[in-house]
């Protein structure tokens, strides 16, 4: 029995540069301090040595390895044994004010800029990933083997191009903990009417720093915010010199972009049972069947918030949240089930030792065709359902800090405890009354009754103030895109013309079911919202292909 059945296990450990540059580097590869155009910060550029690509001392520019064949090339640094990295930079008096304002300067207030940077220590960090498997393989008949195996990963630190930054001190969001406590209180209004906009959106005048300090000792010091509060009693109409804008780290800067700080922060964790039945070709047929049962974790996309979370920040709940937490989430890409099965079968007729073998007609006509499939069947990734509209004081708004005092990346609603049923209607994706056509993509297949408006804690007519959306970062309520089931199909056959010669024909139909995959409902939720839940784009019909070739 043990010669039948083999068990494997393995364990790997990977890092990997990931992009990372140690600072500067913009669109385009530019980097730097000092110049017009680049990030703002310290940055110095790194070369590696130059290889030899020609006569006979070519080689790399340097090697990387220590096995005994290197020899005395035999090295583990980067870029060489010995190679000596350059210090960083220290900053130009220029490079340290460019960009900033929200301060007073010949009786006029300097409008902010935005600020990007690249953080040494994150851009440093070499992504993680650690990959991990085990199972065991069986052999059922003499071709045929059986493997069932349990697969596993774990990221860390990982790169994702354009991901959101989930550090919020780092990328001036504004702390949720002054949400609670400012979000229900009243300031003066640049027109010096009290108790008529919210505290957070008010001038940062001196009496509007009192109330706010009044409510949470200590929440602005007004020696280090002097020259932005002066602005603001001089100039109360001036948009960027709000309480919200005060109140995050970086006040002087409209936008702070933490280029490596978000996307090198990234983490995910992949779990899997895999199923695979496969037979090498016997009796005219050969196939493999592949299916995998899997969940992957993570925190991909955007973030509500990059601070801890405290109690009753997040509507209808009074739990707290380390920072990031609460969008630990299925990732976008999470596809729970996978199947797949292709296979080969030559036609047993017309050929040596089956029907129609012993005649030349039937070998000629029928004999040596083979039929192809390809079957595929994988689950629909999660839904992202997110508050399209929610930019007039959303706390977990991707608006600027004159909207709302908020930097963060997502904005969500809530779920809605009064709505009952499935947040699912409609039947499948593409279904109608009228069947399955195009203009069905106009009907709404997620409903909106299912999600609310987060609680407004304002106080102030006409303004507002929410509370952080509870739905989850992805797939509420179970809700998942529309799968995607198909079947290809062919017949083949070569026919010999003369010794050395011999023509091909292959007839392939794609989409045999003619089954159309349709894209995505809209998850861009708002209150009214006639287009929420409305199918994508359905996908390919069925086609066919025929192709000849001469082979010679």
């Amino acid at each position: 029995m043990l010669f039948r059945s083999v068990f494997r296990t393995s364990f790997g450990l990977t890092y990997d540069q990931g992009g990372g540059t140690g600072g500067g580097q913009l669109s385009g590869g530019v980097g730097g301090a000092n110049s017009s155009g680049q990030i703002l910060g310290s940055s110095v550029s790194v070369s590696s040595p130059s290889a030899v690509t020609s006569g006979p001392t070519a080689g790399p520019s340097f090697w990387l390895g220590n096995q005994s064949y290197l020899g005395s090339n035999a090295n583990t640094s980067l870029f060489g044994s010995g190679f000596t990295y350059p210090g960083p930079p220290t900053p130009g008096v220029a490079t340290q004010n460019l960009n900033a304002g929200n301060y007073l300067l010949n009786g006029a207030v300097v409008a902010p800029q935005p600020m990007g940077y690249d953080d040494f220590y994150q851009s440093g960090r070499a992504p993680e990933y650690t990959f991990y498997n085990v199972g065991f393989e069986r052999t059922i008949t003499r071709d045929m083997t059986l493997t069932v195996a349990y697969v596993g990963s774990e990221a860390h630190h990982a790169y994702i191009k354009g991901g959101a930054s989930p550090r919020g001190y780092y990328s001036n969001q504004l702390d949720p903990k002054y949400l609670l406590a400012f979000g229900p209180l009243a300031g003066t209004n640049s027109a010096g009417k009290a108790n008529a906009i919210p505290l957070l959106l008010a001038p940062a005048t001196s009496g509007n720093v009192a109330i706010a300090n009044g409510a949470m000792a200590g929440a602005i010091n007004t020696s280090t915010a002097g020259n932005f509060i002066a602005a603001a009693n001089a100039f109360p109409n001036t948009s960027t010199l709000t309480i919200g804008q005060l109140l995050v780290a970086f006040p002087q800067y409209s936008t702070v972009q933490d280029s490596w700080g978000g996307p090198n922060t990234e983490n995910y964790s992949y779990n899997a049972f895999q199923l695979i039945l496969s037979q090498r070709l016997a009796h005219g047929l050969t196939f493999n069947i592949n299916w995998t049962y899997m969940k992957d974790i993570g925190d991909d996309g955007g973030f509500r918030s990059g601070f801890p979370i405290p109690p009753g920040a997040v509507d209808g709940s009074n739990q707290s949240y380390k920072a990031d937490r609460i969008d630990r989430a299925l990732t976008q890409l999470d596809i729970p089930e996978n199947l797949t099965a292709y296979g080969v079968y030559q036609l047993p007729i017309g050929t040596a030792g089956h029907w129609g073998g012993n005649s030349l007609l039937t070998r000629e006509v029928v004999g040596g065709w083979q039929l192809t499939g390809v079957y595929t069947y994988s689950a629909g990734t999660p839904v992202n359902v997110t508050w399209s509209t929610g930019v007039n004081g959303c706390p977990n708004s991707p608006v600027s800090t004159t909207t709302s005092g908020s930097q963060a990346n997502l904005c969500l609603p809530s779920y809605n405890p009064a709505f009952t049923g499935s947040a699912r209607q409609g039947g499948s994706y593409g279904t109608g009354p009228n069947g399955v056509i195009v203009s069905n993509k106009t009907l709404q297949y997620l409903n909106p009754a299912a999600f609310q408006t987060p609680t407004d804690i304002s106080t102030v007519p006409g303004f507002h103030q929410y509370l952080i959306g509870n739905v989850a970062r992805t797939a509420p309520y179970g809700l998942r895109n529309p799968g995607s089931q198909n079947l290809n199909a062919g017949v083949r056959r070569t026919f010999p013309i003369a010794e050395g010669v011999a023509f091909s024909f292959q007839a392939d139909c794609f989409n045999v079911w003619n089954k159309q995959t349709w894209g995505g409902p809209n998850g861009g939720w708002s209150p009214g919202s006639v287009t929420f839940g409305e199918s994508g784009t359905p996908g390919a019909i069925r086609a066919f292909e025929f192709t000849g070739r001469v082979t010679f």
